[in-house]
């Protein structure tokens, strides 16, 4: 959130205004647009697949 706070994250802006928020924006861009995601965000795109039991996307 930090990041994004500070410009330095592709992920929307209104992902920084809460944890609640952050989630939601950072779900619609893993869902959106995977491979980008996994790309620049490899940590996050790790979890959120855990947590969505999806297959490796992306790849």
């Amino acid at each position: 959130m930090e990041r994004i706070n500070n410009d330095a994250s592709d992920i929307r802006k209104y992902g920084g205004t809460s944890q609640a928020e952050f989630f939601a924006v950072a779900s619609e861009y893993f869902f959106e647009r995977p491979k980008l995601f996994k790309q620049k965000h490899p940590e996050l795109f790790k979890m959120l697949s855990l947590c969505f039991q999806q297959p490796k996307q992306g790849s």
